[in-house]
């Protein structure tokens, strides 16, 4: 489902598969195993088929989550047509930030609209 690798205090997380509730407690805890590890950390999306909104709430969570213990967690690579649609019909795709990404970025900001 996923591999993780580390240079430094940087780690990534790539996604190879499903985010869905399926698979929902094990992505959990690899986001948390990161978010422990290192304090810059990315998320590649390259390998992503699908996404349901228990992904995107855990990518959002995380990124929360890193934000509140002055950390770094990004989305790196391409969404596929199918995360990218599911992303703007759930209302995750925006302009600007949420309220807790306004200083820090936001993981779905400025991210094309289709």
């Amino acid at each position: 489902m996923f591999e993780i690798a580390e240079s430094g205090d940087q780690g990534t997380i790539t996604v190879r598969g499903a985010i869905t509730i399926s698979g929902a407690c094990e992505f959990r805890d690899a986001l948390i195993h990161i978010q422990d590890r290192w304090s810059s950390l990315d998320v590649n999306l390259d390998g992503i088929t699908e996404i349901d909104v228990t992904g995107m709430q855990l990518l959002c969570s995380a990124h929360r989550t890193a934000v509140k213990l002055d950390k770094r967690l990004a989305l790196i690579g391409q969404m596929v047509e199918s995360v990218h649609r599911t992303a703007f019909n759930a209302g995750f795709l925006r302009e600007q930030a949420c309220v807790m990404g306004k200083e820090h970025g936001c993981l779905w900001a400025g991210r094309k609209k289709s």
